[in-house]
């Protein structure tokens, strides 16, 4: 919560960053099924890329709690 840019981010990359270029690269190497297989793949990059950011900012939190303790 609070954090938009990082929201818009997830959002975007799951979609423009991801499953577009997924879609034409798998497309050019294995036909009708790569354009299918590129949405799961494109949902498993968003959902690596959120896991990241939520571990990065998990880490900040600890250090702002233990510097303010």
């Amino acid at each position: 919560m609070g954090k938009p840019a990082l929201a818009t981010l997830v959002s975007l990359g799951k979609q423009v960053i991801f499953y577009v270029p997924a879609m034409l690269i798998l497309a050019s190497l294995i036909g009708i099924d790569g354009i299918l297989w590129a949405g799961p793949i494109s949902e498993f990059l968003a959902f690596v890329l959120g896991g990241g950011l939520m571990i990065r900012e998990i880490r900040r939190l600890d250090r702002h709690t233990t510097v303010s303790s």
